[in-house]
């Protein structure tokens, strides 16, 4: 306190002491405070944002640990009893979608200018998933051949909405591979949905905040939508017609691990994009004042994806548990030699090439129609072989034979196959091989047609 002078003598002619402290302290009031360094100089970023999104990265990096504990567990389960790989090995892809849908949500937190990429490689593994799922199914029915018959012992149904207009028929060995390449034009289209997005943002042309037609976004959007429907649409008519054969295998709850990961992904950020688009999150609001609304809408999408991923590494406990799969008495495999297992990716190329190749798209046709029952060939087709003098289809001579799924076999001589597409292959001439040239011609001619 200081003691100088007020100026001001007291009464009684004294100068004032040290001890005199009621004039300076009056005078010393708080007309300095103003001058002080206020909050905003000595922190540039807003409170709120820094208090919010350091809150936001906390909570993601916590649940995204949980999620991936969970998921390593039950992984290292299977890989150490690897009793029935040919079923495992989907599996264990399958359960990887937890951790790399945290992963890439937390990610895309930390990183807001590439969250793009995360997001399109968590769609990919989204499709490779789906991939996976189905050929689960396949091996769970033992095989597309034991599929096949299993289908063409059904009777004739229809096809669930949209395709409800479709008439009823029979599934059979056209159907299952419909099923598998609509599948599997997914996993190979979106790479290629991720590479022309790149190229765009390079371009400055694929418009992120904004819906215009002169931008790539919406059309990039609408391919890769349309893709996954049609993926999700064939797994779904699949499981529907198959799902009492998959019955012992509690189909539904591994199901429901697929689809709702999708759904709540996808509807999640439609309906915050469409917030967005309304103005209900907005630019520069008091919580997020240095953040655009399409930044804030992404992370809320992200923080959401971290949350149900535990959710889902739970499900996955119960959906795809190791006591199902593994053979009870047996030994523990190696962990390194079924992790490799699971990494072998050759399986997946097959399945991409096969989409690539010109020959496979004949087989969409529809034009092949299976028959029911499978126990009986075609009536025309019957009579037709018959006609040929190459033996009759059901009395099981040695000529022509009718297995009653892969079509005709041959005997000693004749027909030498009809396949699952009903393209018959001419192996040489039956009973009738000595006839006349004119009638050798029709004969191979008829056999071509079948």
């Amino acid at each position: 306190v200081s003691t100088q002078s007020t100026g001001k003598e007291k009464a009684d002619g004294e100068s004032p002491t040290t001890n005199d402290l009621t004039t300076p302290f009056v005078s010393f009031s708080m007309p300095a405070m103003p001058d002080m360094p206020s909050v905003a100089d000595i922190y540039p970023t807003p409170i709120n944002d820094f208090d919010i999104r350091h809150m936001a990265w906390f909570i993601a990096g916590f649940f995204t640990a949980i999620s991936m504990l969970l998921s390593v567990l039950l992984t290292i389960e299977h890989l150490q009893r690897l009793h029935r790989p040919y079923l495992q090995i989907y599996v264990v892809r399958i359960i990887w979608m937890v951790p790399v849908y945290s992963t890439n949500a937390c990610l895309g937190l930390l990183t807001e200018h590439l969250d793009w990429l995360w997001s399109s490689l968590r769609e990919f593994y989204e499709a490779f998933a789906i991939w996976n799922f189905l050929h689960l199914f396949f091996a769970m029915l033992e095989g597309e051949e034991n599929i096949s018959q299993l289908l063409l012992q059904k009777p004739p149904s229809g096809y669930p909405f949209p395709l409800c207009f479709i008439k009823h028929r029979v599934k059979g060995p056209t159907f299952t591979h419909r099923v598998k390449f609509g599948v599997t034009q997914y996993v190979a289209l979106r790479p290629i949905v991720t590479v022309l997005t790149a190229i765009s943002k390079y371009f400055q042309v694929y418009g992120e905040d904004q819906w215009s037609p002169y931008d790539t976004k919406i059309y990039l959007l609408c391919i890769t939508n349309l893709s996954q429907c049609v993926a999700l649409y064939c797994l779904c008519i699949f499981y529907i017609a198959l799902c009492d054969n998959l019955a012992k295998w509690r189909p539904l709850y591994k199901f429901a691990c697929i689809k709702l990961v999708v759904f709540f992904t996808y509807w999640q950020g439609l309906t915050l994009s469409l917030l967005t688009e309304w103005g209900v999150i907005k630019d520069h609001i008091p919580q997020f004042s240095h953040l655009t609304s399409t930044v804030v809408s992404v992370g809320v999408q992200n923080l959401f994806i971290t949350v149900e991923m535990v959710l889902f590494a739970i499900l996955h406990h119960y959906a795809f548990g190791v006591r199902e799969f593994a053979l009870p008495g047996e030994r523990e495999t190696s962990i390194l030699g079924s992790l490799l297992a699971v990494l072998t990716m050759t399986d997946v190329t097959d399945d991409i090439k096969m989409v690539t190749k010109k020959a496979e798209y004949s087989r969409l046709r529809c034009c092949v129609v299976e028959q029911y029952g499978a126990a009986q060939p075609p009536p025309m087709l019957s009579d037709s072989v018959s006609a040929l003098g190459l033996g009759d289809v059901n009395d099981g001579s040695d000529y022509v034979k009718y297995n009653g799924v892969d079509g005709f076999e041959a005997g000693d001589s004749g027909v030498g196959a009809v396949d699952d597409h009903g393209v018959a292959v001419l192996a040489g001439f039956g009973r009738n091989a000595e006839s006349s040239e004119g009638e050798d011609s029709e004969s191979e001619h008829l056999i071509a047609c079948l």
